[in-house]
């Protein structure tokens, strides 16, 4: 496994921190730049879910399941989602978006505040998703 780098901060923060970002990553400008100050800790947090989830999911399929077992992942997944949706929120709420995402893809990362495009994008997704078990 490798890492992940993300920076946030002023456009000045980010000039004056390039030289060491660019030392840091696996290569040179492979980081990315995720908005002001306090969006790299969205993406982090939104990666350690994203993380946990994908690292649940493994472990569950080496397993046999009975319908009771199914149920239970079914609903830790789908609350997983809502914590994602309610990340997002939360980000929103601090670095208000000036238009709601339309697309279905994913944000660009040569976006100005790609954290904030993220953050856009993951309440659409969670808008669309097949509602989990109450």
């Amino acid at each position: 496994m490798g890492y992940a780098l993300y920076a946030g901060g002023s456009d000045t923060a980010i000039a004056l921190a390039r030289p060491l970002l660019d030392a840091l990553a696996p290569l040179g400008n492979a980081w990315l730049m995720t908005g002001p100050a306090g969006s790299a800790t969205f993406m982090r947090q939104y990666m350690d879910a994203l993380g946990y989830s994908l690292h649940y999911g493994q472990a569950a399929h080496a397993m046999q399941f009975t319908p009771a077992d199914l149920l239970q992942h079914l609903q830790e997944q789908a609350h997983l989602l809502e914590r994602i949706r309610q990340l997002a929120q939360r980000y929103l709420a601090s670095y208000p978006a000036p238009a709601p995402a339309t697309s279905n893809l994913p944000p660009d990362t040569r976006q100005p505040h790609f954290a904030q495009a993220l953050a856009q994008w993951l309440l659409l997704l969670s808008d669309t998703s097949i509602p989990g078990p109450n």
